[in-house]
């Protein structure tokens, strides 16, 4: 019997893994449009196979209660959004959600069932294996010559923020989770991947010139060294310090880091709304059209802003529920235990990436999305395993 358990166990986890590398194949331009629907419908064949198989011990968690919950309600209002003839109210913020809820859902019971965290942490390990050969192929099909970069002032490749996600995760996974998956080689080549994927993330996100990843990854670098840094905040404050210092100093990675920030667009007397794209301007206008349509929203997503996007879109009632699913989640990730293990340090890394980049962005990055499935999944992971909550079965 334990046979036939560990053998479903390992097909879930195998099926798991064609999930996300789904998700980074969805990234490429001539297979997004027929990658895309077949990742949805993965995610949903893999939770069904789970109930199919373990029918009689599913658990729901008390955060997979109150996603769940919101996730109706979400759905409930944008049907009545869509009979009040707000057409676009339904594709834009509905379905994306159901991605979350999946990938929560799969965490928590794969932890239930006692799932190792060197198979998990190996699953991760592959995952970001795949973003660094992506980020290889972007490297080579968008930026040839880097002389030819330095001279643009436009995004060469129109997906950067959903790669960056990409790449983001990639970064933090190879920090912390790669010691716990215990890969089986030497030490020296394991290293050397490791930190390859790593510089190649690092290096690709910037040649995207995709200033929040940019932003967001610098708020994480702090928030690790005062938060979790224990008794080597000092040094590690020291290393970006010097690292700040280096920067300057030197003419060659000056120019680079003004070049991936664009700042030889807008030039030195650009105002903050310039060097934003517009965004306080749209904020403005996504503030007044919420006022004229506060309980209803206009069905539409109108700035790179998702909560003040969520209100434009839905107004109030609509997202209460959208706030709810994500900020519960937000408090269970940062204050959870740091010291059971490199997940949960990288669990509230990963949210606190989103929370940053959420204020810049629209819809994807602050919870509905299909790049943001790895981190929904640690988070109902971490539940189970680090707070020891099994659940009540249904």
């Amino acid at each position: 019997m334990n046979c036939v358990r560990n053998s479903a166990i390992n097909f879930l986890l195998s099926f798991l893994t064609i999930c996300l590398l789904l998700g980074v194949l969805a990234q490429v331009d001539i297979l997004r449009s027929a990658f895309r629907p077949i990742l949805y419908i993965s995610w949903v064949i893999l939770l069904a196979i789970y109930i199919i198989i373990f029918r009689h011990g599913i658990i729901m968690t008390g955060q997979a209660k109150v996603l769940t919950s919101m996730a109706v309600i979400i759905f409930v209002w944008r049907i009545i959004l869509v009979i009040l003839g707000r057409m676009e109210s339904f594709p834009q913020l509905g379905t994306l959600v159901l991605i979350d809820l999946a990938a929560f859902l799969f965490g928590t019971w794969i932890a239930d069932l006692n799932a190792k965290d060197k198979t998990l942490a190996k699953i991760m390990v592959f995952y970001s294996l795949a973003v660094g050969i992506l980020a290889i192929y972007l490297m080579i099909t968008y930026f040839p010559s880097i002389g030819a970069w330095f001279n643009s002032v436009v995004y060469q490749y129109s997906a950067k923020n959903s790669a960056a996600q990409l790449l983001a995760q990639a970064i933090l996974f190879m920090l912390f989770l790669y010691p716990s998956a215990q890969i089986k080689v030497p030490a020296v080549i394991g290293q050397i991947v490791r930190y390859g994927v790593i510089g190649i993330s690092v290096i690709t996100i910037a040649f995207l010139r995709c200033r929040t990843a940019i932003l967001a990854l610098g708020v994480c670098a702090l928030y690790y060294i005062f938060r979790l840094g224990g008794k080597k905040r000092v040094i590690y404050f020291g290393v970006l310090l010097l690292l700040g210092i280096v920067v300057v100093t030197f003419a060659p990675l000056r120019e680079f880091v003004a070049s991936a920030l664009l700042l030889n667009k807008y030039g030195q007397n650009s105002t903050l709304d310039q060097f934003s794209s517009g965004r306080l301007s749209y904020m403005d206008v996504a503030i007044d059209t919420w006022m004229e349509h506060f309980w209803l929203g206009v069905g539409r997503i109108m700035v790179d802003c998702n909560p003040l996007a969520l209100l434009a879109d839905s107004g109030v009632l609509g997202a209460i529920p959208y706030y709810i699913f994500w900020l519960s989640t937000v408090k269970l990730n940062v204050f959870r235990r740091s010291s059971y293990n490199h997940f949960n340090q990288v669990i509230q890394l990963l949210t606190v990436y989103y929370c940053v980049s959420s204020l810049l962005e629209g819809y994807p990055p602050f919870g509905p999305g299909v790049c943001v499935a790895p981190m929904w999944l640690l988070s109902g992971y971490c539940e189970i395993k680090s707070e020891e909550q099994q659940g009540v079965p249904i």
